[in-house]
């Protein structure tokens, strides 16, 4: 007989947050009681949903399963050695009475030899099993005599609600003929316990010289950011731009690091005005930057006359591999970037040139769509608009291959599918893979409509902006500017509008649509009244979280007594959110100035260190006391680690100990800050983590 578990790498997240209170509360034991399925056949299709009856499930206390001799509940295997049932199911349901999005939700499990979890129908967790549809007799990939497999995995808050939940797992065995099977799962809940439910603000960085500097666009990394923008100044942080006076502005891109450190940045452009508006991270872990140039020298080549779209492929340090100018002898200018699913690109701009690289334009300024491919070079292009101006802000993908197009019109002709426009109207326009029109809505009133972003959700698009119009789409009286939020079917038909108001001025212009139909939204606000929360001054950057159905998650105001604006946001696989903008106080929460107007980056929320699941049990790895002071002791219960190291939230070494030898490891804390840290113990074949709080 043999005994045949999992032990394969496997991600795991070891979080560590920035919060300033918080509560754990297990709500899952180890060892509690969970029903359980061990006959020969699927239970139903529907077993891991919480609308299932269980009542025919048999019951008891985990560990459960069979064939170690460790089981608190056995359950049947089949009768027959030689051909043992494949899968096992297991479901538990748990209330949870102080649920909110801002929780965490940390689970175990002990697993032998694949396993899905589900949360409330939906899967949460896979491991060791393929992709697709799983079945009662679908096999584990692998298989490894090891009875203490371990799986650490993290529960997006997104898949619970308020009050009853039901987690069910199924268990996979690699093969017919196993000699065992174990199952138990442990669930901690950590709640934030701050007033409205933001996330708390790991660091607020303004980045500048003397003159003028602003963030454009962000891009998140696993060790913090990359950050475009623009600069005039070539002092300060912006040291090494070859800015000429105050008319001249560089083309600025920098990392930065999950402790806000800046870890390189690089200046492009010519002898006049640069502006990155964009960035991607590409395939080949470098980046594409888009922007705009006036310049035809310095890093700008090819100038087409006047103001052209600028693209620039970098390597990952940020050193340019290739650049590219697109546009005519008029003004065309970048608005954004996305990577396409054949390695390409697709960029969108304004343009008022009809020569050079563009055709068809309109009449005054037109929405401008190219699509190139992995070098830059044009595969097709198209101009969109009417006789009046039309300004292109915003470009998505599309799940059916297309894309979305978005941004505001004056025109009443042309492209436009209605002639309805009150002069300045929101304008969203649906194309095909190959560029054509699917088709296009305008949306607004008889004042202001402005859609600075776009995005596909889950069951239609949602796009964000400003708005002074009292009728027509708006569904709420504004004074002066006021956010605005609109959600449509995937053929453009209002679900919902959202006008979000006090007594100043709002603006929404970055957006992100989460895996979980939750959006993360940043812009500014100059209201301390009604639904916006108190400013620190004249405009303060604003952070907002809006779920599917428009309602407010929370939301965050920063800054201080002049002006301040969050351009774009982000959230990463890292689980922090970075958003990023422009700042003219030297109050307020801003510090370290520069002068006349700095670039703004702020992270927020809760970072996860990535790291090997391990395979011992959690408890033969500790760390005492913890938080710890001026010492922790490393004690190691079953086997000694080869190294150990501590990590700090960027996932930096702070310090190793290498060819340890002892069952405990005494270790002085007394040169590190107050803070987060981790601490990795390998074991050779399977690295572990813990996280390690310093409080001085």
């Amino acid at each position: 007989m043999y005994k045949l578990t999992f032990l394969v790498p496997l991600i795991v997240l070891c979080s560590i947050s920035h919060l300033e209170a918080q509560t754990t509360t297990t709500i899952i034991p180890v060892a509690s009681t969970w029903k359980y399925w061990d006959l020969p056949s699927l239970p139903a299709s529907d077993w891991h949903t919480g609308s299932y009856s269980d009542a025919t499930w048999s019951n008891g206390a985990a560990e459960l399963g069979y064939g170690d001799g460790d089981e608190v509940t056995p359950i049947l295997y089949g009768g027959n050695t030689s051909n043992r049932n494949p899968t096992a199911y297991f479901r538990k349901n748990i209330s949870l009475s102080t649920y909110n999005s801002s929780n965490t939700y940390a689970a175990t499990l002990k697993i032998d030899d694949g396993a899905v979890v589900y949360v409330n129908g939906q899967e949460v967790y896979r491991n060791n099993l393929p992709t697709g549809a799983v079945g009662y007799t679908t096999l584990a990939v692998d298989a490894f005599i090891n009875e203490n497999a371990i799986a650490n995995f993290n529960i997006p808050a997104s898949y619970f609600t308020a009050g009853n939940n039901t987690i069910a797992v199924e268990m996979h065995q690699a093969v017919v003929t196993s000699s065992d099977l174990s199952f138990d799962l442990q669930l901690i809940q950590t709640t934030i316990n701050n007033t409205n439910g933001a996330p708390t603000t790991n660091w607020l960085k303004a980045i500048g010289g003397s003159a003028m500097e602003r963030a454009n666009a962000v891009v998140a990394i696993s060790s913090g950011c990359v950050v475009t923008g623009t600069t005039s100044s070539t002092n300060g942080d912006m040291q090494g731009s070859s800015n000429v006076g105050n008319c001249n502005t560089d083309i600025w891109v920098s990392e930065i690091d999950n402790n806000s450190n800046i870890i390189w940045k690089k200046f492009y452009g010519g002898s006049n005005y640069e502006e990155g508006v964009s960035i991607v991270k590409t395939t080949d872990n470098g980046y594409a930057i888009l922007g705009t140039t006036y310049s035809n020298d310095g890093n700008v080549t090819n100038n087409r006359g006047n103001a052209d779209i600028w693209l620039l492929k970098t390597n990952n340090t940020g050193d340019i591999q290739w650049q590219k100018n697109y546009g005519g002898s008029g003004i065309d200018k970048g608005s954004e970037i996305q990577t396409t699913s054949d390695g390409g690109f697709v960029v969108v701009g304004s343009t008022t040139s009809n020569d050079g690289d563009i055709t068809g334009n309109h009449g005054n300024t037109d929405f401008c769509i190219v699509k190139l491919d992995a070098n830059g070079n044009i595969q097709w292009k198209k101009v969109i608009g009417g006789s009046s101006w039309d300004i292109a802000t915003s470009i998505q993908t599309t799940s059916d291959g297309g894309y979305i197009v978005g941004g505001h019109t004056g025109s009443v002709d042309g492209d436009l599918a209605s002639t309805n426009n009150k002069g300045h109207d929101a304008w969203i326009v649906k194309l095909d893979a190959n560029g054509a029109i699917q088709w296009n809505k305008i949306f607004g009133g008889d004042e202001l409509d402005e859609l600075y972003s776009v995005e596909q959700a889950a069951d239609g698009y949602v796009f964000v902006g400003t708005s002074n119009s009292f009728n027509g789409d708006l569904n709420a009286t504004p004074s002066n500017l006021d956010a605005w939020v609109v959600k449509t079917d995937f053929n453009g038909t209002i679900i919902w509008s959202q006008d979000i108001a006090g007594s100043g001025f709002e603006r929404l212009i970055g957006l992100q649509i989460l895996a979980d139909g939750n959006m993360l939204i940043s812009g500014y606000s100059s209201s301390n009244d009604n639904t916006i929360s108190a400013t620190q001054g004249n405009q303060d950057a604003w952070l907002l979280s809006m779920s599917s159905t428009g309602s407010t998650n929370w939301q965050q105001l920063v800054g201080g007594t002049l002006n301040e604006e969050f351009l774009a946001i982000q959230q990463g696989s890292n689980g922090a959110i970075y958003a990023v903008g422009y700042t003219t106080s030297n109050n307020g929460n801003i510090t370290n100035y520069h002068g006349q107007e700095d670039a703004l980056v702020t992270q927020l929320g809760q970072i996860s260190f990535v790291g090997v699941a391990s395979t011992i049990n959690p408890s033969d790895f500790n760390l005492y006391p913890n938080p710890a002071s001026e010492m922790v002791n490393m004690q190691f219960m079953n086997q000694i680690p080869m190294s150990i190291a501590i990590l700090d939230i960027s996932g930096r070494n702070i310090h190793t100990i290498s060819k340890n030898t002892q069952e405990i490891v005494t270790l002085s804390t007394e040169s590190l800050a107050a803070g987060y840290y981790l601490v990795r113990a390998d074991f050779g074949n399977y690295t572990m983590c813990k996280p390690l709080v310093i409080k001085k």
